[in-house]
């Protein structure tokens, strides 16, 4: 006798899974996340310098990137930003950027005045190397580049072309909390390099982003865009040609909620242990397409 051939729920088949949703729902908040938003609801809710949580967060996050400066954001679409405005680009300039990406990694550049140059993406969905190099005109400044859903790009060849065309390099690792390339972490190829917090990443606060840079000149530059006066005043020297206009800056505020960051850390905290439990997961199923 035959065996019954079952029918996928997508195609009118029964549900394997029954119960009402959500299912999942991230970030899982555990008592040290709880008791960590407590205590910095009673400490303060509003940061205006570096220190605090700020401070622990940026310390921890730069560290661990072995980067020298580190900047948050109330998002990583503001992070982004900041990063395109430290690197200076300007109208008429041309940044090459990837196709295939969520759009906030290209929209904020539309601010500076410089013009993306759309290229194409590889089987991996990460901008193409060798498309990269074709798209290089006596305008272009720099390369942004996504590690889509977590998958690092080619990063030898395009470090490569960057250098030998003395563009800036800058990575959105938005997607990629703690990806290595070679076992090189992602976000410390790049000139500079900015990550999402968002709800839905991996390291989240529900809202927020980070900045990361090992160049100072770029470093003041992000400060000045989005936290002026009293971090501004606190870490731009007075010998500095840009601290006279440390009071005002530019005019934006991208300070990052300290009970944001409260989450965001707890969470941070344990991202090597969530990589290995993404990393089983991801296995299992690798496993089971190709039976």
């Amino acid at each position: 006798m035959k065996a019954k051939k079952s029918v996928l729920a997508i195609l009118g088949g029964p549900k394997t899974i029954k119960q009402k949703g959500p299912h999942f729902i991230w970030p899982s908040i555990t008592d040290r996340i709880e008791k960590a938003v407590i205590k910095q609801l009673y400490k303060t809710i509003s940061i205006y310098n570096r220190s605090g949580v700020f401070l622990e967060f940026e310390n921890a996050f730069a560290k661990y990137h072995n980067r020298k400066y580190a900047l948050l954001c109330n998002s990583g679409t503001n992070a982004i930003h900041s990063m395109f405005v430290a690197a200076g680009f300007k109208k008429d300039d041309e940044v090459i950027c990837p196709a295939y990406t969520f759009f906030a990694t290209v929209t904020p550049l539309l601010f500076t005045g410089a013009k993306p140059v759309l290229c194409d993406c590889d089987e991996n969905g990460n901008i193409e190397p060798d498309e990269i190099r074709k798209k290089i005109t006596s305008k272009t400044k720099g390369v942004i580049i996504t590690h889509m859903w977590g998958v690092p790009c080619q990063m030898d060849k395009i470090v490569r072309i960057c250098k030998e065309n003395n563009l800036l390099f800058l990575e959105d690792c938005s997607h990629a909390h703690g990806a290595q390339y070679k076992r090189k972490v992602v976000g410390s190829f790049g000139d500079l390099a900015v990550w999402s917090l968002q709800g839905a990443k991996i390291v989240s606060g529900g809202e927020g982003g980070i900045l990361l840079t090992n160049n100072k000149e770029f470093y003041y530059k992000a400060l000045l865009l989005g936290h002026y006066n009293k971090r501004c005043l606190q870490e731009i020297p007075q010998t500095h040609p840009l601290s006279k206009y440390a009071v005002t800056g530019m005019g934006l505020k991208y300070r990052a909620h300290p009970l944001a960051i409260a989450i965001a850390f707890e969470l941070f905290r344990n991202l090597n242990r969530y990589l290995s439990i993404k990393a089983f997961f991801a296995k299992k199923l690798l496993m089971s397409w190709v039976k």
